[in-house]
C-alpha cells in the first residue's frame, strides 16, 4: 500500500526492517532507464539513431519518458531543491534547445535540433525534484549494479564488433560511429577500479582487449588510459591529484577546437599522433584527417554568426563539405556531414556564453564527486569516483564524437551520474539528520542539568 504516487519508485516501506538498504537502481526509474540502455546497445542495425519511423518513434518515446517523470515529479514535490546549479545549467540546456526546436518547426524547416542531446542529462537534473527515501541508500551496492551493467552492456559491444567484423561490414559509413558504445567498456572499468573489483576489471580488460584489436579508436584508448589513471589515484587516495588531472583534461578539451582550427600544425601534430597510434601500432584505419576538414568547414562557417549567442539553437549540427571531399557524394545525397565533435557544435549553437556554461557545468560535476566526503556522511569512494570518471569519459567522447547526439549511447553516462549525485544527496541528508539528532539530546540534558 503506497501513500504517495511516486512510493512507486520501489522505496522501501516505513515498517522495512532497520537494517534494509534503499537500492536506488532497483527503483522503477532505475530500471526503466536501464532497460532502455540495453536495447540500445542491442540494436545492431542502428534503427534508433536511424531516420526511419522506429528512430522516430524511439525518440518521441525517450523524450516523453524522461521529460513526464521530470514532469509529474515536479507537480508532486512543488518546489526545487537547492545547491544544485550545474543541474539547473543542464535543464535551461534542454529548454533552449527545445527551443530552438519549435522555432525551426514554425519556420517550416526540416528540425535538426539539438534536443534529443538535451534530454539524456535530464536525469541527472530529475535530482532536483527526486524525494528522498526515508531509509538509508546501499551507495557500494549501487556503484557494483552499475559496474555490473556497464561490463553486460560492454559485452554487447563486443559481440556487435565481433559480428560486424564477421560479416564484413565493420567499415561501412552507417556503422562507423558504432564505436561510441565502447565508452560503456571505459566506465566499467573505472568504476571497477576505484572500488577494487578485480576480478570484474580483468574481464573488463579482456573485452576492451578484444574489441580493440577488431574495431581499433583511439578516442576508447584514450578515455581508458585517463579514466584507469584517475580511478587509481582515488583509490591510493590521491583526490587532490586526479582533481587536477581531471581540470587540466577538461581545460585540454575545452580550447582543442580553438588549438586545431586556428593554431599553425597542430592539425598536423594530432594527425600524425593517430596515425602513429591506430595505423602503424594497431594496424587500423584513421579518418582523423576527414573530421578535422569537417570540424574546420564548422568553425570557418561561424564566422557568420554572433559568437557571442551563437545560433540559439536554431542551426544545423552538419556542414556541406562536398566541395573540399567530393567524394563524399557516395555518404550523402546533399553531401553533408555531420559535425564530429559535440563542443564545435554547441559553440556554434550556443556561442561562447554556452560553451563557457557547459564546460563549467562539466568541472562542477567533477567538483561534485571530489568535494564529497565523509564528513558529509559520503565514506565510500566509489561513489564519490562516479562523478570524474564519467565526466572525463563524457569530455573525450564529446571532443571527438557527435556523441551527445547519440542520445541512446550518451544516456548510459548520465544514468550513471544521475544515481550517483541522486545517493549522495540520500546518503548526505541522513547524515544531518543523525548529527542533529545527535546533538539535540545532549543539548537538552545540558539544559535540564543547568
Amino acid at each position: 500500500m503506497t501513500s504517495r504516487p511516486f512510493d512507486l519508485l520501489g522505496y522501501l516501506p516505513d515498517d522495512a526492517e532497520p537494517r534494509q538498504r534503499v537500492r536506488l537502481e532497483r527503483t522503477w526509474l532505475g530500471l526503466a532507464a536501464a532497460t532502455f540502455a540495453v536495447v540500445a546497445y542491442l540494436d545492431f542495425d542502428n534503427l534508433l539513431v536511424s531516420v526511419s519511423v522506429v528512430g522516430a518513434l524511439a525518440k518521441i518515446a525517450y523524450i516523453a519518458l524522461v521529460a513526464g517523470a521530470f514532469g509529474i515529479l515536479t507537480l508532486q514535490r512543488g518546489q526545487f531543491r537547492r545547491g544544485l546549479p550545474e543541474a539547473w545549467v543542464l535543464l535551461g540546456f534542454m529548454i533552449a534547445a527545445a527551443a530552438g526546436y519549435v522555432t525551426q518547426m514554425a519556420a517550416g524547416r526540416a528540425p535538426n535540433s539539438y534536443l534529443a542531446a538535451f534530454m539524456p542529462p535530464v536525469l541527472y537534473s530529475l535530482s532536483l525534484v527526486l524525494p528522498l527515501p526515508r531509509k538509508p541508500v546501499d551507495g557500494n551496492g549501487l556503484v557494483r549494479a552499475l559496474t555490473v551493467l556497464l561490463m553486460v552492456l560492454g559485452a554487447l559491444y563486443a559481440l556487435e564488433v565481433t559480428v560486424r567484423s564477421a560479416s564484413g561490414n565493420l567499415g561501412r559509413i552507417d556503422n562507423l560511429e558504432n564505436h561510441v558504445k565502447s565508452v560503456s567498456l571505459v566506465l566499467a572499468a573505472g568504476l571497477a577500479m576505484a572500488s577494487g573489483r578485480w576480478r570484474l576489471l580483468a574481464v573488463i580488460v579482456a573485452l576492451s582487449t578484444w574489441t580493440t584489436l577488431q574495431r581499433p579508436s583511439s578516442t576508447f584508448i584514450l578515455a581508458l588510459s585517463v579514466c584507469l589513471s584517475v580511478a587509481w589515484l582515488i583509490k591510493i587516495g590521491q583526490s587532490r591529484l586526479a582533481e587536477c588531472v581531471c581540470y587540466a583534461l577538461l581545460a585540454v578539451l575545452a580550447l582543442s577546437p580553438f588549438v586545431v582550427s586556428f593554431v599553425p600544425g597542430a592539425s598536423e601534430m594530432v594527425l600524425g599522433v593517430e596515425g602513429m597510434l591506430k595505423q602503424d601500432l594497431l594496424g587500423g584505419e584513421t579518418n582523423t584527417a576527414v573530421r578535422l576538414v569537417i570540424q574546420g568547414v564548422a568553425m570557418n562557417g561561424m564566422q557568420g554568426f554572433d559568437w557571442v549567442y551563437g545560433q540559439l539553437f536554431t542551426g544545423a549540427t552538419s556542414v556541406y563539405v562536398a566541395d573540399m571531399l567530393p567524394w563524399w557524394w557516395d555518404n550523402s545525397d546533399l553531401g553533408l556531414a555531420t559535425i564530429h565533435s559535440d563542443y564545435v557544435i554547441l559553440l556554434g549553437q550556443s556561442g561562447l556564453i554556452g560553451y563557457v556554461a557547459y564546460s563549467a557545468c562539466l568541472a562542477a560535476l567533477c567538483r561534485r564527486g571530489f568535494r564529497a566526503n565523509a564528513n558529509e556522511g559520503v565514506d565510500d569512494v566509489a561513489v564519490r569516483a562516479v562523478f570524474p570518471i564519467c565526466v572525463v569519459a563524457l569530455g573525450i567522447y564529446s571532443a571527438a564524437n557527435p556523441f551527445l547526439q547519440y542520445y541512446q549511447i550518451s544516456h548510459v553516462v548520465w544514468l550513471c551520474l544521475g544515481l550517483a549525485q541522486y545517493a549522495l544527496l540520500a546518503i548526505g541528508a541522513r547524515h544531518h539528520s543523525s548529527v542533529v539528532e545527535n546533538v539535540c539530546p545532549e543539548s537538552e540534558r545540558g539544559s535540564s542539568q543547568s
